[in-house]
């Protein structure tokens, strides 16, 4: 008799502790008694839970098998594990093909998150797919980074066509914007429009017409590709 008692207790207890199941968000979910390495350049810290609730860190504390937070929530046992921030990709291109051949996602996905990489800003890719997969993403449908989509405009358009250009990636959604092979009066004119409508710029300068200083005075967010720079 008092061997099914203990045996039913701890069936009792360990029912009312939920494991963490594949692509499916969790209401509320803590990282159990792991070491945190924040990023800041200290030593990892704990054992520490991490309580995670609508999809955002809610606290970050000490915890016990007993502790409140711990209750009703779906667990992850991270003992002799190490966590830290995710990386952010901020210069990354999602594929839908190479060399000709389709190659279908999430493949890619799953690679960026293997890395570590949670977050990505795609900064040139197919826009009607990625803005689907954006939005999938967000709402867990899913295996994918968060998604901040900066579209393209290449091309030496003419000021009026890149305005209306860059009004229509605000109508559809864009999180920025990616400039490239642009004259200087037409970067001038872009980069006006972006500022109107509180779009960040990303900047592919290379070696056209407008320069770091160009950019500076425009108030680019970031320039890539750098070759050509410092002339």
């Amino acid at each position: 008799m008092l061997r099914f008692l203990v045996c039913l207790i701890v069936f009792i207890f360990s029912a009312s502790q939920t494991t963490a199941k594949h692509a499916v968000r969790a209401e509320k979910l803590v990282i159990t008694d792991a070491m945190v390495i924040t990023g800041v350049g200290t030593p990892a810290e704990g054992p520490l839970d991490i309580v995670i609730s609508a999809n955002k860190i809610e606290r970050i504390s000490a915890g016990s098998p007993n502790s409140e937070h711990r209750k009703n929530a779906t667990l992850i046992d991270a003992k002799g594990k190490y966590v830290m921030p995710g990386f952010i990709n901020m210069h990354g291109h999602t594929m839908y093909n190479r060399a000709g051949i389709d190659m279908d996602q999430p493949y890619q996905y799953y690679m960026w998150l293997g890395s570590g990489i949670t977050s990505v800003r795609d900064l040139g890719s197919d826009w009607s797919k990625t803005s689907v997969d954006r939005e999938k993403s967000k709402k867990n449908e899913i295996i994918a980074p968060r998604l901040f989509i900066y579209p393209g405009t290449w091309g030496h358009h003419k000021a009026d066509d890149v305005r209306k250009l860059i009004q229509k990636y605000k109508d559809d959604g864009a999180d920025g914007l990616k400039f490239g092979m642009m004259d200087k009066e037409t970067f001038y004119a872009a980069s006006d429009e972006a500022q109107k409508l509180k779009l960040k710029v990303a900047n592919h300068v290379g070696v056209e017409d407008m320069n770091a200083w160009d950019n500076a005075a425009m108030k680019t967010t970031t320039i890539e590709h750098w070759y050509g720079i410092p002339d």
